[in-house]
């Protein structure tokens, strides 16, 4: 009975030390955008008909930290950006109107990234990436006002990425990781509360958000345990 909880306290510290060798942690910068998101909205009352159009891209930049195991990514970072809220309205009988509106962004975000590494040599390996993004938004603002949205976290929503990545080792601990991400998001609380509203004017089922989609560039300076 001794030698069998010894082996099992040995083979213990040894998937302890196993598990620990393939732990690592680092920070670094990201650049990160959305090429679509908004609504479009068709509307019927009385005769007159009308196609409006919102478009929400924006584009900008933070800092990130990651914690990992050999087959998982954790991540936390900050963003700041901006971009034109562009907005296209035309009703029958009426000229087609249209605006602009400069918006700035700040945002937080937690990721959940599943990998898988392959070794090239000893000092460089490439993995896989697939996984979620949830980013909150704390702070929307018109820059030409400074007036921020009472409702800037109706902008938060919810991602999935995949994508790839390459570990350098440059010392016997520390590497450089570069990754590559391309996303897919869900409607935010903003965007359906538009077509929710929409739809109570009169909008006709070809009312919908526009899909959000964008491309995350991230490179870091990790420590390997």
């Amino acid at each position: 009975m001794k030698k069998k909880t010894a082996l099992l306290l040995a083979m213990a510290v040894l998937a302890a030390g196993s598990l620990a060798a393939q732990m690592s942690f680092g920070a670094g910068g990201y650049v990160d955008g959305d090429f679509g998101g908004g609504y479009k909205v068709s509307i019927s009352n009385m005769g007159y008909s009308t196609e409006a159009e919102v478009k929400l891209p924006y584009f900008g930049g933070g800092g990130y930290v990651f914690f990992d195991l050999m087959f998982a990514e954790l991540s936390f970072g900050v963003f700041a950006g901006g971009g034109t809220m562009s907005m296209l309205n035309e009703t029958t009988g009426s000229p087609t109107a249209s605006g602009e509106a400069d918006l700035s962004y700040n945002n937080i975000n937690f990721g959940l990234l599943g990998k898988y590494p392959l070794p090239l040599s000893e000092a460089l390996s490439v993995f896989p990436l697939l996984g979620i993004d949830c980013l909150i938004s704390t702070s929307v603002k018109e820059k030409s006002s400074s007036e921020e949205y009472s409702d800037s976290g109706d902008f938060s929503s919810f991602w999935f990425k995949l994508g790839g990545g390459v570990d350098f080792a440059v010392a016997r601990n520390i590497f450089v990781r570069l990754e590559a991400l391309y996303g897919l998001r869900l409607a935010n609380i903003y965007e359906k509360d538009l077509i929710d509203a929409a739809k109570a004017a009169g909008a006709s089922g070809e009312s919908k958000t526009r899909l959000g989609h964008g491309l995350t560039i991230k490179l870091a300076l990790g420590y390997k345990f």
